[in-house]
Formats: structure tokens, C-alpha cells, sequence
């Protein structure tokens, strides 16, 4: 049996505004600054840029890093997190740097990545394939949440930098602060679709209400397996208590990203105080939560229930598949829904033609093929 909601309940709006501090706050609004020449044909490769004159490191030390590639309407842009778990604490963080070197450092990065997905060149996928494309690479091991340094690290000689949330900040106003040539500068005049896949979705949904408080006029999340949710066996929880007491707790961030407790971090509680437009994928048969959290799929459905019940600006796909975090490669447009349900979203909220509908599509049923598609979405 399928359940097929469609909500209009109205829920009023207010936006949450705060700065970003930054040495970048200088003409963060600026359009004067020439847009360069598009030189290359996008065909899904992103090219490496080190930021070097911020203040946020990755965990060794090293720069932060983005991809980049320039789109033909340059005054749209996909900027997403990447995605990777996270440590929290020094058994966890030790081990992390042991088996994933690759995640806690810009260091050896490849020059050029190549994605799919959301990221797609072809315009008959995806309806961002001309705009500017970002890919802020994830090396701080702590969910885009934290703001904190370590001296010492966990007792040692090192210095650890659990600095995620401050990388967003940095990133953003490097972005709209001219000092690259070769890219455009972002405006708060500017279209962004500002998204995440696992722990960069749950990045973007945490740090995405400050990101809007800057100003954009036109600001949207695409949050993608950020669903985290409270269970009997789930050490999901006390893993989150741990980042938010080690490396969020009393920083400069958390403020400004309004956390003041572990629940702030976590998707089944932090979502519904969203209050950017968001469009949130929360597959039911999800293989990294399913495998941690083996009630998942029940309670998730009844949460998604009442969670769109109360907020109609937004939307939810929420299948009975295994997909994770799938934003980023071809599988997210193998789900016909899914497709169908983030185009016509997007193209409400790039048009501004009337109410989206449906608001949400929520499956009761299990169906692990790729190809599920059991109704029409008109």
C-alpha cells in the first residue's frame, strides 16, 4: 500500500540573521566585479582551489579546499558539503586519521574531481547544469558543526582543528569577496542551492538558517541523508553528545548556528526549527542508518508524517529504498521519483509559480529497486 500526502497547512516564516565574521565582510554583496569569461565547456570536472588567507584549518592543519567550475548563468550557484561520518573523541578521531587519511586533510587532493548527480552536465538530468558549481571538500571530521582548536590535540604534541562550521563561514565570504580571478563573485543578489550529502547534509542543515541570515534573496537547501533519528539502538546519540561537548560547545558558532545542546545537531529534532526552504531526502531503507538503527524505517515514516504536516514551504522524499547520501552521483536520478519530485520543486522556486504540490511524497511500502516509480506525480 502506498500513502501519497499532499499538505497545505501554512506555516509562518521568520528568518534567523547573523553575522559571519570573516576578514572577508568587505563587499560581500558586491556585482561590480567583472564575471570571467567562461574558458571551458562543463562536462562534471571541478577544479582544486586552497584557501589560504582564512582562518579555519582542516584537522592536520593543512587549508581548506573547493572545487569549483564555472557555469553559464553566473548568477546561480550549487554549493554542496561533502559528505564522510565523523569522529568524536580521541579513540574515534585517532582511528578516523588511521583508516581515512583522506578526511582529515586537503593535503594530496587530487587537483580535478569529476561528479554526477546533482552536479550533472547534462541539462536533460539536471536543471543546474549551468549554474556555478562549488564542492567544499570535508576535512574537519565533525559534521560541519564545530569551531574549536586543540592545542595539543587529545594529549599529544599536535595541534587538531575541529573547525567545520567556520570553513562554511570562510568558504561563503571567500566566495563573495573577489579575491579568486578566475571564478565569479557570489552576491546576496545571487540564486544558491546550498546542499550536503550525509554529514555535509547535515552540515547544510545546520549551518543553512545562518548562511541565509547573511541576506540571499534567493536561498534553498537540498539536505541529503541528514535524518538522524533517536532510537533504542541507535549510538548515533551519544556519538552527537560527544562532538557537540568536544568540538561545538561554547564556540563562536554555535551561536551563531543557534545550537545550545546536542539536539540542535541532530536531524529529528533539528529540522523541524529549519526555517530556510529546504528539500529533504530521508530514504527509508537507508544502508548507512538501517545498518546502526534497525527500527528506522517505522519510526522515520511516522516522524516524516507529522514533520510535513507542520511546514507546507518545504518538501520531503522519503522512499522505501536503500539510497544514501546520492546527491553527488548518477544513482540520485536512477530514482524516477526522486527526479521528478526535486525538478518540479526547484522549478517552484525558480519561477515563484504558486504553491509546489505535491508537497511531499512518503512511501509506506519497501522497494529496494533503483526504479521505483508507482504513481504519478500530477
Amino acid at each position: 500500500m502506498l500513502l501519497l500526502y499532499s499538505l497545505t497547512v501554512i506555516v509562518p516564516v521568520t528568518i534567523f540573521r547573523a553575522p559571519i565574521p570573516s576578514k572577508y565582510n568587505k563587499n560581500i554583496a558586491s556585482t561590480s566585479i567583472p564575471t570571467p569569461e567562461l574558458d571551458f565547456e562543463y562536462t562534471g570536472v571541478l577544479r582544486k582551489v586552497l584557501l589560504q588567507h582564512v582562518e579555519s584549518r582542516c584537522n592536520d592543519g593543512s587549508f581548506p579546499a573547493i572545487y569549483y567550475a564555472i557555469g553559464k548563468e553566473t548568477d546561480k550557484w550549487l554549493i554542496g558539503l561533502e559528505g564522510g561520518g565523523q569522529c568524536s573523541d580521541e579513540a574515534s578521531c585517532k582511528s578516523r586519521a588511521e583508516k581515512s587519511p583522506y578526511l582529515i586533510t586537503s593535503n594530496n587532493t587530487s587537483d580535478e574531481i569529476k561528479l554526477d548527480g546533482l552536479y550533472s552536465p547534462d541539462p536533460l538530468k539536471s536543471k543546474l547544469s549551468s549554474w556555478n558549481k562549488v564542492y567544499i571538500k570535508y576535512c574537519s571530521s565533525d559534521g560541519w558543526h564545530g569551531d574549536k582548536v586543540y592545542h595539543g590535540g587529545f594529549g599529544g604534541s599536535e595541534m587538531l582543528h575541529f573547525q567545520g562550521a567556520r570553513i562554511v563561514s570562510d568558504v561563503f565570504n571567500f566566495l563573495m569577496s573577489g579575491d579568486s580571478a578566475d571564478m565569479p563573485v557570489l552576491s546576496l543578489e545571487h540564486t544558491v542551492l546550498f546542499t550536503g550529502f550525509s554529514a555535509g547534509g547535515r552540515g547544510a542543515m545546520v549551518n543553512g538558517d545562518r548562511i541565509g541570515g547573511m541576506g540571499f534573496s534567493k536561498l534553498i537547501l537540498m539536505l541529503d541523508s541528514c535524518y538522524y533519528i533517536n532510537t533504542s539502538f541507535s549510538w548515533l546519540v551519544q556519538q552527537t553528545k560527544d562532538v557537540y561537548s568536544n568540538f561545538v560547545r561554547g564556540s563562536v558558532h554555535a551561536s551563531l548556528n543557534n545550537v545550545n545542546s546536542w539536539k540542535d545537531l541532530f536531524g529529528q529534532y533539528r529540522i523541524p526549527q529549519v526555517e530556510t526552504r529546504f528539500f529533504m531526502i530521508a530514504s527509508l531503507l537507508d544502508d548507512y542508518q538501517v545498518s546502526i538503527q534497525h527500527d528506522f524505517p517505522f519510526i522515520t515514516h511516522q516522524l516524516i508524517q507529522d514533520l510535513v504536516m507542520r511546514n507546507n514551504m518545504s518538501a520531503v522524499f522519503s522512499a522505501g529504498t536503500k539510497d544514501h547520501a546520492t546527491g553527488g552521483s548518477a544513482v540520485f536520478y536512477a530514482n524516477k521519483m526522486r527526479y521528478t519530485l526535486f525538478n518540479k520543486f526547484m522549478e517552484e522556486f525558480l519561477t515563484g509559480s504558486g504553491i509546489f504540490y505535491p508537497r511531499t511524497f512518503l512511501q509506506s511500502v519497501i522497494c529496494e529497486s533503483d526504479e521505483c516509480n508507482p504513481v504519478n506525480l500530477t
